[in-house]
């Protein structure tokens, strides 16, 4: 996906599952793990690694606590479908079926983090 202020993309493991989120400068080429999320609530490949602590959210919820929480902020965005990341969910959030961006909500706890680091989607390709 480009954004005005990077590209991101999802790395999966060899057997196809979502392993983590990554984001490419645009600049430099230089990739990082991405903000937030990534860091923080991957519980295979961010900080926490090793601690999976236990999945109370499916995915289902999460898309709801996702669309309650755009609803809360008085966004007028919805919550697209859910991708399942080690320990969290990360959405895109769409204004009339559009992508705008994105935020992601945590399997145990339900917490919202919003992606306010991309700046502006630009355009989605690869699959």
């Amino acid at each position: 996906m480009q954004f005005s202020r990077n590209f991101y993309a999802e790395l999966k493991t060899s057997s196809g599952r979502l392993a983590t989120e990554v984001l490419v400068n645009p600049l430099d080429g230089a990739v990082q793990i991405e903000y937030g999320p990534a860091m923080m609530w991957n519980t295979d490949y961010g900080m926490y690694h090793g601690d999976p602590g236990r999945v109370r959210v499916p995915a289902a919820q999460a898309r709801s606590i996702a669309q309650q929480w755009l609803r809360s902020q008085g966004t007028g965005l919805t919550a697209g479908e859910p991708d399942s990341f080690p320990g969290y969910y990360t959405l895109h959030t769409l204004k009339s079926g559009k992508i705008t961006g994105m935020l992601s909500v945590n399997a145990t706890t339900g917490q919202v983090w919003y992606h306010n680091w991309h700046g502006t989607f630009v355009s989605m390709s690869g699959g």
